[in-house]
């Protein structure tokens, strides 16, 4: 038979088992994980009555406690991520889009990006031994993959912009393709030229001052720059 002290302590147990029961129950809406996005984008229905307009404002609507921006996409890969901003570009490096700590980090937007902006950054990590989305981008060092994969596609609240790749390199010194000021569209379009220039093959594309561009940043992990301490591999597409 059961001691009194004993009958408490069961007691207390269950009251608090079933108090945590209830807690789980009424807020598990806010323990997102990657299937529930994929689950929502799944399920996402353009043609629908009262749709978002995009996949992102849907997404918005759904988790609001979410930094989401947008979706980036490269038709015919597996590349199709999430894509969320912050107040800087340090703590998206290791933090999840989920805000958790994870040396995977996200793929985020400049945080100085805004809605006029006419270039487009964005940053994620690359690796030999985690599964990250931008290790997709070292497929492009091959010419004829390029060929196969010449668009990328961003989506944000409003619309699906597609971008053309113009531009394939490896920078390890000159950091000024991150720069988002210009005092005139001759320097602007000086700007974009030169970043034309550096491609590892000739993309046949003819740039202009008006041209929006967008821009893939993450580590290189090509062998002919092994020596280098730091390394970017940066896919470079206007918006067509």
């Amino acid at each position: 038979m059961l001691s009194g002290k004993r009958k408490y302590f069961l007691l207390l147990a269950s009251i608090v088992l079933v108090f945590l029961t209830f807690i789980y129950l009424n807020m598990s809406g806010y323990f997102i994980t990657a299937q529930d996005i994929t689950d929502t984008l799944e399920a996402y229905d353009s043609s629908a009555t009262n749709a978002p307009a995009t996949e992102v404002a849907l997404l918005n609507a759904k988790y609001p406690n979410l930094d989401i921006v947008g979706l980036i996409r490269i038709p015919g890969t597996d590349l199709n991520e999430v894509v969320v901003q912050g107040t800087d570009n340090d703590y998206y490096l290791n933090h999840d889009m989920f805000k958790s700590q994870n040396r995977a980090g996200a793929t985020f937007l400049d945080y100085r990006i805004t809605d006029e902006s006419r270039k487009k950054i964005i940053y994620s990590h690359n690796s030999d031994t985690l599964d990250v989305p931008f290790k997709e981008l070292e497929n492009y060092y091959d010419y004829e993959y390029y060929l196969e994969h010449p668009l990328i596609e961003y989506v944000d609240d409003a619309k699906t912009t597609r971008y053309k790749i113009f531009s394939v390199f490896i920078e390890t010194s000159d950091w000024s393709y991150v720069n988002l000021n210009f005092t005139s569209n001759e320097e602007y379009l000086e700007h974009i030229n030169k970043l034309k220039e550096k491609s590892l093959y000739d993309t046949g594309i003819t740039l202009s001052e008006t041209d929006n561009i967008l821009i893939l940043q993450t580590c290189s992990h090509h062998k002919d720059y092994a020596g280098y301490p730091n390394k970017y591999l940066l896919v470079i597409a206007r918006e067509i």
